[in-house]
């Protein structure tokens, strides 16, 4: 796939005093693909989101995005491009939902049925999972490029997890790239295009093949967000078939060894 269309994470280098995070990772996250990104706790997953995002400098190591490589005055363009949902909670606790929606610029469609009768609740009095979904609404609401999102099923029930999986399909069908990373990794698998380990302070790709190429301007698919052609639907055929290629290298890949039957756990256990 045309680099022209993907953010990129090359060479980078993370270390604190005495302890070294991350040494020269490589990833990709294409643009209206979902990219997943695994790994155990403290593996260097939410440090390498806040490299990509702009809230860390790390010592060394490129940021590209859309064939653009940013250097570190380069905040605005990154700013402006990608959007980032971190681990914690980032609403205020004493503002209703309402407020929240419209201070984001936020429309009404961009509010999920699920908070339809919740609008003049407080965020302090919204559930685990509401609040999430809704941080979730905002995040893409704010109609990046890139979207990145750390954890964003961590404490959600079931049906609002539903809720959330299909805001992040509907924002890639529109043409957003999406970089993905949750402990709940049997939520991550079924929406993910291509994926990545981080292992040994690396990332490694986990197979299969690049998510389909978008269609070009002016071949008749309507325009989505910020003029990213939509996601045309024989390429969605592709994207269930490359999706199912891509659960069957995570069980035959040797660095995630299958020691279990547990059809949820895909070998990720002895990362996670």
């Amino acid at each position: 796939m045309n680099d022209d269309s993907a953010l990129i994470l090359d060479g980078v280098f993370y270390r604190v005093p005495s302890l070294d995070i991350l040494q020269g990772v490589h990833l990709k996250a294409h643009a209206g693909a979902i990219t997943g990104l695994f790994g155990r706790n403290g593996s260097g997953k939410t440090t390498l989101l806040k490299v990509a995002a702009g809230q860390i400098q790390p010592n060394s190591g490129l940021t590209i995005i859309d064939g653009t490589r940013l250097h570190k005055q380069s905040k605005w363009k990154r700013f402006s491009t990608v959007a980032y949902l971190p681990q914690e909670s980032m609403l205020p606790p004493d503002v209703t939902v309402r407020t929240l929606v419209r201070s984001a610029g936020l429309s009404s469609h961009h509010v999920p049925d699920q908070l339809a009768s919740s609008l003049t609740r407080t965020v302090r009095t919204l559930s685990g999972g509401e609040r999430r979904l809704l941080e979730v609404a905002i995040v893409l609401g704010l109609e990046r490029d890139y979207v990145l999102l750390d954890e964003p099923f961590t404490g959600v029930e079931p049906l609002l997890v539903d809720a959330i999986s299909r805001r992040i399909e509907e924002a890639a069908a529109q043409g957003t790239g999406v970089l993905l990373t949750d402990h709940y990794h049997q939520h991550v698998t079924p929406l993910a295009d291509d994926a990545y380990v981080l292992w040994q302070k690396q990332c490694v790709p986990l197979g299969g093949d690049a998510p389909p190429p978008r269609p070009a301007r002016g071949d008749g698919v309507s325009p989505g967000r910020r003029g990213r052609p939509l996601v045309a639907e024989a390429d969605r055929g592709a994207r269930a078939t490359s999706r199912r290629h891509l659960v069957s290298d995570i069980r035959r890949t040797p660095l995630l060894p299958l020691r279990t039957t547990s059809t949820n756990s895909l070998g990720l256990h002895t990362f996670l």
